[in-house]
């Protein structure tokens, strides 16, 4: 047997170190995906149902826009203000 045939170790023992702002980056990912996609989502749906109504009504089909927009501007008015407090941390 020569020297050559042996099965070398690796020198590393311990687990590799974590990258820079890795933590950082893992509560900035957590913060998006269970807080602020959904007030973002919820935002755009707040629009986009009274527009749809308010479409409704200008091309003469019977439209409830007035229904529409008093569930979605209190939503709307909502998710702004839970993004804008949800920006601070995430910057």
């Amino acid at each position: 047997m020569t020297k050559h045939s042996v099965k070398a170790k690796s020198p590393l023992k311990d687990k590799p170190l974590r990258q820079a702002g890795q933590s950082l980056r893992e509560e900035r990912e957590r913060l998006m995906d269970d807080k602020v996609l959904i007030w973002l989502l919820a935002a755009v749906f707040a629009l986009y149902v009274p527009a749809m109504e308010w479409y409704r009504w200008w091309m003469s089909v019977p439209p409830q826009p007035w229904l529409m927009t008093f569930i979605g501007i209190p939503v709307f008015v909502i998710a702004v203000w839970r993004l804008s407090r949800l920006w601070a941390q995430l910057q």
